[in-house]
């Protein structure tokens, strides 16, 4: 996410279309990395018969975030131009990085409980 955030950041300084092209496959690329594992973690801490409920709850809050968020960003593009919207969609980027590395952090620190 990281990556994601400083190539879309990155976008609001560049002029030519095919060096956009290039950031444009850097973010897709940063996001295809941390889709599967996403799933693969949700469907490894599911329990069995909760399953279906909860990777379409999981698909339906995806999307939902997803048009909400295509919707927003037309939004502030519209009001404070795109570059700036640019910036602001990486920093929101950035912040999520940081809320996932302190939950990650929070997990990992408590002890596991031995059966």
């Amino acid at each position: 996410m990281t990556i994601g955030c400083l190539a879309v950041c990155s976008l609001s300084l560049l002029d030519t279309p095919v060096m956009a092209a290039g950031i444009v496959i850097i973010v897709g690329g940063s996001t295809a990395v941390l889709n599967p594992i996403i799933w693969a973690l949700l469907q490894e801490v599911t329990p069995e018969h909760l399953i279906g409920r909860v990777v379409t709850t999981f698909s339906v809050g995806s999307m939902a975030s997803a048009m909400a968020g295509m919707t927003g960003f037309g939004w502030v593009a519209d009001a404070v131009g795109p570059a700036a919207s640019l910036v602001g969609l990486g920093f929101v980027l950035l912040l999520t990085a940081a809320v996932t590395v302190a939950c990650v952090q929070r997990t990992c620190a408590l002890p596991v409980a031995q059966a």
